[in-house]
């Protein structure tokens, strides 16, 4: 019986993240971030949560043009739908991970993670270093939120 509780506690946190954001990177940032505590500062570090090796991260806003992301990343992009938010890992200068993120341009949606990316700025650019991030949680409307992420050093 105490198994059987524990695993649908388990299972009913598991799908809550995983219907909180349709796609593995917000997902795995909100699960770090819902680690923390509310007492102290959350900071989140982008090489302890991607599995994969990288050496830079690109993070583009909704309005980002195909020539934004193909100058910032150095190449073509493997695909690009408009205003959508794209993140992008590379390695030694080659595309390692690519994700286009849903976006609502009239607002922000409920566990989104936003950049703190300057609004004459379509992009940033965090090498793997510079890639850890303070995290503030914001109220939409009650008990909505999302997240935003600023970098601690820059």
């Amino acid at each position: 019986m105490k198994f059987t509780v524990v695993l649908n506690i388990v299972l009913l946190s598991c799908c809550l993240v995983g219907c909180q954001s349709n796609n593995t990177f917000e997902g795995e940032i909100l699960a770090e971030i819902k680690l923390c505590s509310d007492e102290e500062i959350c900071t989140v570090n982008m090489s302890q949560i991607m599995d994969f090796e990288w050496d830079k991260m690109y993070v583009f806003k909704y309005n980002a043009t195909y020539d934004d992301v193909k100058n910032a990343i150095g190449t073509e992009p493997f695909k690009f739908t408009e205003f959508t938010r794209k993140v992008v890992f590379s390695l030694n200068g080659k595309v390692v991970y690519f994700r286009e993120l849903p976006t609502d341009i009239s607002g922000v949606l409920e566990n989104q993670i936003i950049f703190d990316i300057n609004d004459a700025e379509s992009y940033k650019f965090y090498p793997l270093e510079k890639a850890v991030f303070k995290v503030s949680k914001e109220k939409i409307k009650e008990g909505e939120y999302f997240y935003e992420l600023t970098p601690i050093t820059n």
